[in-house]
């Protein structure tokens, strides 16, 4: 049976190796702040995270770019 995932862990979508790759630290650090600013808005009704959950502001911008979108309710 084929298999229906096209590509290799690691690589981007074209099969092409990524330019550069974070680090398990830097991995962390990008993911605590997302889900920093997540639980902040959705548990403590906290706001002032907003414009790094909506895109606006991408605080991790030294270390990788990444790409916010947001569905509004």
């Amino acid at each position: 049976m084929p298999s229906r995932c096209k590509g290799t862990p690691g690589t981007d979508r074209e099969g092409a190796a990524p330019a550069r790759q974070l680090t398990e630290p830097q991995q962390r650090h990008v993911a605590t702040t997302y889900l920093d600013a997540f639980f902040r808005r959705h548990l403590l009704g906290d706001t002032g995270q907003d414009q790094i959950l909506t895109g606006a502001r991408h605080p991790d911008a030294a270390l990788t770019e990444v790409d916010v979108t947001a569905d509004t309710p």
